[in-house]
């Protein structure tokens, strides 16, 4: 089967000879016996709930179920655990799997693509873009998300906090409110 096992090598393990890789996890049989030490009957040789190739491929040790190589670690600390990595596809060891500037578990938490590119795009249209909400705090998905009537965008740009309810405020000093002013 070209997984550099003789056929006898791979009947006393146990490992199907006609079956490059008997436990279909990506791994062919002599790399998990041999290079990583992995079963090559199991598919998720620490029992974590990640493939054995996954984890060889991300960079964690097939072997340890726990800590930042288990399902629940998070080794580049961005609010996603390993398994949710896993999921969505993303990279366990790169806190911003696309390069964007915005955090993989913060895209994933505010409605955007972690395998995107999508620093440039403005979601809810508040003249704000998705980097930008990154930045100040506010919400992709939520044109206004203080909820004030007035729109984010509009509010960094005059030099209000759009993350509170400043719409009775008089910012300029002019007598009218930003809501006023906002129209």
């Amino acid at each position: 089967d070209g997984d550099g096992f003789a056929d006898d090598e791979e009947i006393a393990l146990g490992t199907d000879p006609f079956d490059a890789d008997s436990d279909n996890d990506g791994l062919d049989d002599y790399a998990e016996a041999v290079t990583y030490g992995t079963n090559p009957l199991d598919p998720d040789s620490d029992d974590d709930g990640l493939l054995d190739r996954w984890e060889v491929d991300a960079g964690l040790d097939p072997l340890i179920g726990t800590g930042d190589d288990g399902a629940s670690g998070d080794p580049d600390a961005d609010n996603l655990n390993n398994l949710q990595e896993y999921g969505y596809g993303t990279d366990p060891r790169e806190a911003d799997t696309d390069g964007d500037g915005m955090s993989d578990g913060w895209e994933v938490a505010n409605g955007l693509d972690p395998q995107t590119n999508d620093a440039a795009g403005d979601t809810d249209g508040d003249g704000l873009a998705n980097l930008q909400e990154h930045g100040c705090g506010t919400d992709p998905q939520d044109a206004d998300t203080d909820g004030d009537g007035m729109p984010d965008g509009w509010e960094v740009e005059n030099g209000l906090n759009s993350l509170a309810d400043d719409a009775a405020g008089d910012a300029d000093g002019d007598g009218l409110t930003n809501l006023q002013e906002h129209g």
